[in-house]
Formats: C-alpha cells, structure tokens, sequence
C-alpha cells in the first residue's frame, strides 16, 4: 500500500493505494527546486539587478504619490517578505512619497483585516495605506481605452492618479492566460466587473491560443498587457515559488522583459510528462487556490502547449470511454463542443458553421450583470457569474 499526501488546505490529506493499482505519482520539478539562496537574498539581488528598467528606487526619485498593487487572499505570494523590501526601496528614492497598497481582488470578495494581517504582517496593516479594490462600485473606475479585442478598459483610479504604478505577483501557468503575475495584476486585478467579465468570457477563452502555457496570440494575454501598458506600468516584481510556497526566483523590471524571464524559469520547471489511467487524481497545491470550487480546473490543466495551441489530453475510463474536453478548433475550422457554441468574437473562432464570416476583432455584444456574484444554493445549479482568476 502507497501513501500519498494531497496538498488539501493549508496541510495534506492521505491518500492510500495499492502498489499494483498505481500507476505514477507526477509532480513538477520547481516543486522539488532548491534555491541556492535565501527568499529575502533573493528578493534583493533582483531589485538590485532589475531586467530592462532603472532601479525601483531610481523610479521613485521626485514621485509624490505611488501606488503598489498586490494580490489578494486567493493568492500566494508572499507579501510578509516582499512587500516590506519593495516599500524600503521606493522610500529610498522618494522619502516622502505617498504610498497606497492596492489589493487586486478582480470579481473576487473584498480582502478582510484578519487576511491582510495574515498576508502583509502587523507593521504594514497598521501603518500603511491599504485599499481594497471592489469591481462593483463603478464611481470607483475610470474609463482609459478601448482594447485591442474591442473590450472597454476600466480601471480603479488610484492606478491612475499617480506619479508611480508597480505591482507585484508571482508567476506559474494559467489555464486560460497562458501564465499569470506581471500585467495580470491589471487585468483582472484592478479593472470593473464590466472589463473583467469581458476579459474572462466564454468568447475569450474559446480562443484556441487561450490556454496554458501560451502566450504568442493569446488574446486574452494580448489585451491584459495592453491594459497595463494604457496606465504606464513602470516597475513589476514576480516571483516564482515551490510547493511549499517558498520563493525560489524573482524577477523584476519592465513590464514585459521581466515577466518573459519568468515564464522561461517556470516553463523550464513546469511541464511533466502526460500520463493516462483510468483515474487520474490531481490537486491544485490545496490553500489558497482551494477556496473556491472555480480554481479547481485548474489542477486539471493539460500539458503546457509548445507547437499546437489544440493539444490535449485524453484520460480513458475504463468502458464509459470518458475522457477530457477535445481541443478547440483553430480560427476557421468548426468542431463540436459540450457548451453552447460562441458566437463570432474578437476572442475566438465559431465552433459550428455558420454562413457569418468570422469577425475576428469584433466587440463583444454581451453584458455584464451589475450586482455582485451570488453564491449558488444546492439546487440553483451553475454560479451566475464567473470569478475572476
């Protein structure tokens, strides 16, 4: 018998196997990584070196009002060491600034007091400036610029009304963006429901180059780095963690170059061989990503794509013959699909015929509710509204 820890909040649960029923235990190789520094060290050595832009601190020379946008509570990154070090190297080159800490909540709920405690420590909950952004109060957001997909940009003032924009996040494969951290800390971050209910529709992720690991036309990914371009973006900082959540590289600078040498150092440590069986067990590193059962695909994300945005993975069941969704088809092609077909968008192909000609950068006709997303009961069925990732 083979027992198995299954990362399930913030400990594990066993699971228990007979050897001749097992087939492969896969894990990635970051989470076996062992860096050859401390977090802290690591922290430093990147602000000191940073990938294609000046210094932080040389950023921050004459700014007057900064804001530094973070994640929320649904994320793991590891503000208790990170946040401090960022605040200590603005203030080097601005000793008066006026720093605002902006949670990035996406559709997510608001941040509470006791999570912030959790995530930044006392010192900074109890001395810095922290707001919470809320998708939902619309007087909250300023109109910037119409998307490259058509999509309308709206984003939380404060990362307009300043001298200074930086984020900070981590960085590991997205199922749908292809790799979150960098411009991500935008869009969804800090954009009304209106942008980001666009920029995680069905129509957007019908797009065959919507998918992990990808990047190179993946429209969603397009549009969230022209958002964080439209509001000046000067300095981002991402790391890239273990599976116990221990920063093991970081990355900072401008917007792009930056975020590109993290997703080489994750790819390089992410990718696993595919392995089929009749039942495949998976988990998505339990807390935080646990909290909702919307985070749960991703546990299920196929292999990282290389040359075909459409490769798939395919899980036999025995007789029922049950197996993973099939790939989307390319622009042009139809094929069939478990949902409702999309319509003709700026985000994807159709998937069934049609004698429409594909509009390929159409804006979206679908609204957005304007209330909050509910919590399903038992019997309602599906969630109304999808969360933001």
């Amino acid at each position: 018998m083979r027992t198995i820890p299954i990362p399930y909040y913030t400990g594990t649960l066993d699971l228990h196997v007979a050897e001749e029923n097992l087939k492969a235990v896969v894990t990635a190789k970051m989470h076996h990584y062992k860096a050859e520094k401390g977090e802290e060290e690591l922290v430093r050595e990147a602000l000191a070196n940073p990938i294609g832009s000046p210094r932080l601190s040389e950023l921050a020379k004459g700014k007057k009002r900064v804001t530094l946008v973070t994640s929320d509570h649904t994320r793991a990154v590891p503000s208790k060491i990170t946040l401090p070090i960022l605040l200590e190297e603005i203030r080097a080159g601005s000793p008066e600034a006026e720093i605002t800490i902006l949670i990035a909540t996406g559709l997510h709920r608001a941040t509470t007091p006791e999570e912030q405690r959790r995530m930044f420590g006392d010192a900074i909950v109890d001395n810095e400036k922290i707001a919470v952004n809320d998708a939902f109060k619309p007087e909250d957001f300023v109109h910037i610029c119409t998307l490259p997909s058509g999509a309308d940009f709206e984003v939380n003032r404060l990362a307009v009304e300043c001298d200074l924009l930086v984020t900070e996040g981590f960085i590991e494969p997205h199922f749908f963006a292809g790799f979150s951290g960098g411009r991500k800390s935008i869009l969804p971050g800090i954009c009304s429901e209106v942008t980001v209910n666009e920029n995680h529709s069905y129509k957007a992720i019908a797009s065959p180059y919507s998918a992990a690991g990808v990047l190179e036309k993946n429209p969603i990914h397009e549009d969230m780095v022209a958002a964080a371009r439209a509001v000046n973006v000067q300095f981002t900082f991402n790391v890239a963690l273990d599976g116990e959540k221990k920063i093991i590289a970081a990355f900072c600078g401008d917007l792009v170059q930056s975020h590109e040498k993290g997703v080489e150092f994750i790819r390089s440590l992410s990718q696993c061989p595919s392995i089929t069986g009749d039942i495949v067990i998976t988990s998505n590193g339990g807390y935080p990503l646990d909290q909702n059962l919307y985070q749960s695909p991703k546990a299920v994300t196929p292999p990282l794509a290389s040359a075909s945005p459409c490769s798939s993975t395919r899980v036999p069941s025995g007789k029922t013959s049950r197996r993973l969704p099939p790939p989307r088809p390319a622009p042009g092609r139809t094929g069939l699909s478990s949902c409702a077909a999309p319509a003709p968008t700026a985000w994807g192909a159709p998937t069934l015929k049609s004698s429409s000609p594909w509009a390929p950068w159409r804006k979206s006709t679908s609204t957005s509710p304007r209330y909050p997303p509910r919590r399903p009961s038992r019997s309602s069925g599906a969630p109304k509204s999808t969360p933001a990732s």
